[in-house]
């Protein structure tokens, strides 16, 4: 239960209508991120005065009480979260009318944004898990005094059996130019991504 001092307080400027017209993605992206911050700020001002002592005095009383000041506080959660849509509805239908050439492959800028999601993070994170896994191999056969060797290698050219050591069934060239070649395109998307989301307009 809140426990609140009791004191006056300045009376609420009213809430501003949501701009409406054309924006850059930049533009309306940063006015989604200053959204969710004023949800969350409404939605931790009810949880502050949602309940307090009787014996306490309305501290909104002179704005027509504190029920009253939640419910124009989830009106203008309301409000923010129609805009919200709005501005996702107008980003989506942007993006996936936008074309993006990175290296030889075109595809719409949802489509790159799903890629990078969900196909090149989890994709960079395992290789790099991968390649960070064959230098402990090599690190801890080193500190036994054991050979590391690839599968290729070990095997030989006329099938010989594999001599003692470790063997790493990776080609860590082929591991590492695909690191380096996903780090490449990831940087390249992230560099015309902020070009199109300067100059892409979108209307809400």
């Amino acid at each position: 239960m809140a426990n609140h001092q009791t004191k006056a307080r300045m009376p609420q400027p009213a809430q501003a209508a949501p701009r409406t017209g054309r924006f850059t993605l930049t533009e309306a992206l940063t006015e989604l991120r200053s959204l969710d911050k004023r949800i969350k700020a409404k939605r931790e001002a009810i949880r502050s005065y949602l309940a307090r002592q009787a014996a306490m005095a309305d501290p909104f009383h002179a704005e027509g009480g504190t029920s009253a000041f939640i419910t124009r506080e989830l009106e203008g959660i309301e409000t923010f979260e129609e805009r919200v849509l709005a501005l996702r509805g107008a980003i989506y239908e942007a993006n996936a009318a936008t074309k993006l050439e990175i290296g030889d492959e075109t595809r719409t800028l949802a489509e790159w944004l799903t890629w990078r999601t969900e196909i090149a993070y989890p994709r960079q994170r395992f290789l790099q898990k991968l390649y960070q896994r064959i230098k402990d191999v090599r690190r801890e056969a080193l500190a036994r005094g054991t050979t590391v060797v690839t599968a290729t290698i070990a095997a030989g050219a006329l099938g010989a059996p594999p001599p003692a050591g470790v063997i790493v069934n990776v080609n860590e060239r082929e591991l590492v130019n695909e690191l380096e070649g996903l780090d490449t395109m990831l940087s390249q998307f992230e560099g015309q991504l902020a070009v199109k989301n300067a100059t892409t307009m979108v209307t809400v």
